[in-house]
């Protein structure tokens, strides 16, 4: 893969919904329709569902803070329970292992993985609805990015330009959707 480069720049409003949108329920590729979109109006999409929890941060400020904060203590927490509980040789964070804390000790680090499962849940039972909350805006506005690339029907002139290509194939949408599908040189070149 190529390295990973600035995003695209942002697609015009009449492009993107306007006048020039051309909306069309999908006959068949769907998946190739899909995957094309989402890289050629990455940097929209982006923006849109940065401005959509924009507004519910300053809307509900305390209950984004601490959902978003839930959620960020609780993926530190799985991957400290994750590295704690494996067998391979120990990730160093800041120049020591997660050894050094709880030490080489079995029950110590049970002990340990058993306080941080402890936490999150009387986290998630404190701020439980503000980690909801905060989750569906999040799921929302990427729902409503999803549809926009299921149904905006493919400009084949604009997204077919090789310096666009090119663009798009080291863009962090492509890295991204390269997770998900390994084919993803083949939809760059259809």
């Amino acid at each position: 893969m190529k390295p990973l480069q600035n995003l695209p720049s942002m697609r015009g409003f009449n492009e993107f919904m306007g006048n020039k949108a051309e909306f069309k329920m999908p006959s068949d590729n769907i998946d190739m329709r899909m995957k094309k979109n989402l890289l050629y109006y990455q940097t929209n999409y982006f923006a849109f569902m940065s401005f959509i929890f924009l507004l519910f941060a300053f809307t509900k400020m305390q209950e984004a803070f601490t959902g978003l904060l839930c959620v960020c203590l609780s993926a530190l927490a799985c991957v400290v329970v994750l590295e704690l509980t494996s067998n391979r040789a120990p990730m160093l964070v800041f120049g020591s292992s997660l050894d050094d804390i709880s030490g080489n000790d079995k029950q110590k680090k049970q002990l340990v993985v058993a306080v941080i499962v402890l936490f999150t849940v009387v986290m998630f039972y404190v701020y439980g609805s503000n980690v909801v909350l905060t989750s569906l805006v999040f799921l929302l506005s990427l729902l409503v990015c999803l549809v926009h690339a299921l149904f905006r029907k493919l400009n084949v002139t604009s997204q077919m330009n090789p310096i666009v290509r090119t663009q798009l194939s080291s863009s962090p949408m492509y890295h991204l959707l390269g997770v998900i599908d390994s084919k993803m040189d083949s939809y760059l070149s259809r």
